[in-house]
């Protein structure tokens, strides 16, 4: 039953008239949503849980008159695609303030730096990560972030004033503690971030020549280096669901979910639920899902058959 109807898609509806228009596709339909979201959190949904908010904001939008023209657009996106109304999201106008303030602060500084032209260049660069942030993510970024983070330095060093600054020796040795206090942890957690991602490739490649154990092993000795990623439960759960583990792969899927939301965690959780016996489970799966995602092709259908053959068998499928 499942597998006849595998690779569910995100369309939009028939019969439901869509907004053609280029304009309020992609990166507005995402801003829209979130300006939603934020007054209706002002103070913030918590640093991390941008992405699980949206989904849930999301859908309240496409249920009503005006969302109903946008079902195209309808998507899991982790981040807001505008780095201010996501720190707004996550943490509140407080800090959308606080962060608008630096980079007015930022943007004003380029007169005092136009003697110096190389420290000019530094600041254009600081500049145009900002200008950027107004459509992407670069400061959700490490390697963008640092980035910027050393371009505001160099362009402010060339007016800091040179001389020396005594410094006693045990500041420095406090100093020199508290840089290996937190370059530990840092390292650890890239150590195990790189283990966990060699285990990842292993397990695709062995996805790929449809060697399921081995995959599976790989993919719990990532989740032993890192628990937290998404990706690894849904393999996890998507392997032991061919291996017909059912509750297994229920398991996996379930907390796939709470990470994050994705189209084939709903319906591979479903599959699985509903190969267990837990027919109504699955089809509480698949209407979250739909609710989430009305442009979903295929899953109303999907639930109407599975509630016509859950009742033909009495209430277990």
């Amino acid at each position: 039953f499942f597998q006849a109807e595998d690779g569910i898609r995100d369309s939009s509806v028939t019969g439901v008239q869509t907004c053609a228009l280029p304009i309020f596709h992609g990166r507005l339909w995402l801003w829209y949503v979130t300006l939603h979201l934020i007054a209706a959190h002002p103070l913030g949904v918590g640093l991390g849980s941008f992405e699980m908010r949206f989904a849930e904001m999301q859908a309240h939008c496409l249920h009503t008159p005006f969302g109903q023209r946008f079902l195209a657009s309808a998507s899991f996106p982790p981040q807001a695609h505008n780095d201010f109304l996501q720190i707004a999201a996550e943490a509140g106008l407080v800090a959308f303030a606080a962060a608008a303030a630096l980079a007015f602060l930022i943007f004003r500084r380029g007169r005092a730096l136009a003697s110096d032209r190389t420290a000019l260049g530094f600041w254009a660069a600081v500049v145009a990560t900002l200008c950027n942030a107004l459509y992407a993510f670069p400061f959700f970024l490490p390697g963008s972030l640092a980035l910027c983070a050393i371009f505001l330095g160099a362009a402010e060093s060339g007016l800091a004033e040179r001389r020396p600054i005594p410094i006693s020796r045990p500041v420095r040795l406090a100093a020199f503690i508290a840089a290996l206090a937190l370059a530990v942890p840092a390292w650890l957690w890239c150590w195990h971030y790189a283990a966990s991602e060699f285990e990842l490739r292993q397990a695709n490649a062995a996805i790929a020549r449809q060697a399921w154990d081995p995959a599976a092993v790989s993919l719990r000795n990532a989740l032993r280096h890192d628990a937290n990623r998404l990706e690894a439960h849904y393999l996890l759960g998507h392997v032991l669901l061919i291996n017909e583990d059912f509750a297994g792969a229920s398991a996996a899927l379930e907390r796939a979910g709470r990470l994050g939301y994705r189209s084939e965690i709903f319906t591979e959780r479903a599959a699985a639920l509903w190969r267990s016996g837990r027919g109504e489970e699955s089809i509480a799966e698949l209407e979250k899902l739909f609710w989430l995602q009305p442009a979903a092709v295929g899953v109303e259908k999907r639930i109407i058959r599975m509630r016509a053959l859950l009742h033909q068998a009495g209430g277990s499928p």
